[in-house]
């Protein structure tokens, strides 16, 4: 066998066939458990999805990122319920829950978040009201409705020479598009 040492001229270790057919590997696939499952029950009427990114699993109630649930060994003064909102909203928000340290609400410019640590003494009831306030239909839980993607779809429609979000957007000279393709063509002309 040759072994990698990282060097030039370095020999290459090569690996033993796999004792294991493709489909029995599947077999040994782990699926994450998802953390505080009594939540996705509370909101299971409502329809909301979860998937699992960079350690949390992000909760959806339609398109609209309503938590992030997080339970890990690393940093486990992290792991709790995230509560997506926004910068107007986070204040109001945050008052629902008074027992929680002013740490736990979290300002980061357009959006905000109220997080309810696992480790809490009230985590259980926090998380159960935060999930009632979700079911009444309360809009300050959830992510700005002004997401990438809407953002994306105005700039392609204006012809990419928008202000979305009460923001300048640069005009990009990606002849590619076929809106880009117009809007070259006028210059040409000059109409």
């Amino acid at each position: 066998m040759k072994v990698n040492t990282g060097k030039r001229g370095a020999r290459i270790r090569k690996r033993p066939p796999s004792a294991f057919e493709p489909d029995e590997l599947l077999a040994f696939r782990v699926r994450k458990q998802i953390p505080f499952s009594f939540v996705l029950e509370e909101l299971s009427p409502l329809g909301v999805t979860a998937k699992s990114m960079f350690g949390f699993f992000y909760v959806y109630l339609e398109e609209r990122l309503i938590m992030l649930l997080r339970d890990r060994e690393n940093q486990p003064e992290r792991n709790g319920v995230w509560l997506a909102t926004t910068s107007e909203h986070l204040r109001s928000l945050s008052e629902e829950f008074p027992l929680l340290p002013r740490i736990c609400v979290i300002d980061t410019g357009r959006n905000g978040w109220v997080f309810l640590p696992a480790k809490h003494p009230v985590f259980e009831s926090y998380a159960f009201k935060a999930c009632e306030l979700i079911a009444c239909g309360d809009r300050r839980i959830g992510g700005s409705s002004d997401s990438a993607r809407a953002r994306a779809k105005a700039f392609v429609d204006a012809g990419g020479k928008a202000a979305v979000a009460g923001k300048k957007v640069k005009d990009r000279k990606d002849t590619t598009s076929p809106v880009a393709q117009v809007d070259l063509q006028d210059r040409r002309t000059g109409s």
